[in-house]
């Protein structure tokens, strides 16, 4: 790894850190469960792509760091996934007519059932092709670049569907706030989508540079779009308890 491929990355996780403090910070200050659950998904996301770029910076021995940053490569996919799905569906409740966005209510479950099949797939292939014993035909398969390439673009079929019906649905919502916040949680989906393809076919350092600082910048502001919320919540909170305080008092 470079010098300028490593410096971005801490930066990245510098950003990251930052959001996550702030994420947990303006969750607290929420009473609506709507909003609360959108800080506490966005804090997960930031956690799993921080420890992810984490692989990235701290010198691990070459099979460590591949392992690790596999499985944090797949936790990272699938908690996406799963934050993007209630997030569609939460657009689809805030929506006065309540449309259902690219049919997601039915092409959710052909996702889920995509998504962790092919994954679990790949995983379960990986891990017993080179055991002794296992038949010289799943060995093939887990060497043939065929097969690597249809389960990339299973799962980026998937998240590349799921990120237009994310970004659809928010802006059909009326909520000024969480439409900026879904939007621009969609813009750092659709970056992350474009950042791992770039990894796995042209590995163009420079657009991975890029995409490693724009991310985490796109994230940051998606949870400080949620700060009013949380701000008004809290004074809100605060006027009522003095309210009592007074009352009690009196």
């Amino acid at each position: 790894m470079s010098t300028t491929n490593q410096l971005s990355f801490i930066v990245a996780d510098i950003v990251l850190a930052v959001a996550a403090y702030r994420g947990i910070e303006i969750g607290r200050a929420f009473t609506s469960r709507l909003y609360r659950s959108r800080a506490t998904w966005a804090v997960a996301i930031v956690l799993v792509a921080f420890l992810s770029d984490l692989t990235n910076i701290v010198p691990f021995s070459t099979l460590l760091s591949s392992l690790s940053s596999f499985i944090l490569l797949v936790m990272l996919i699938l908690v996406v996934f799963v934050f993007v799905d209630v997030s569609i569906l939460t657009t689809i409740e805030l929506d006065f007519f309540h449309s259902n966005t690219l049919r997601w209510r039915q092409g959710r479950f052909v996702g889920y059932l995509l998504l962790f099949g092919d994954v679990g797939f790949v995983f379960l292939v990986g891990s017993i092709a080179g055991l002794p014993g296992t038949p010289a035909w799943i060995n093939s398969l887990a060497g043939s670049s065929a097969f690597n390439a249809q389960a990339g673009l299973a799962i980026f079929g998937v998240l590349a569907y799921s990120a237009a019906a994310l970004i659809v649905g928010a802006r059909r919502t009326r909520d000024k706030t969480m439409k900026r916040h879904l939007l621009l949680v969609g813009s750092a989906f659709l970056l992350f989508i474009v950042s791992t393809l770039n990894d796995l076919t042209f590995a163009i350092e420079l657009l991975n540079d890029f995409l490693a600082l724009l991310g985490p910048c796109v994230i940051y502001l998606a949870l400080m779009a949620l700060s009013p919320v949380g701000r008004v919540e809290k004074e809100v909170a605060g006027k009522a308890t003095h309210a009592s305080e007074v009352g009690a008092a009196a």
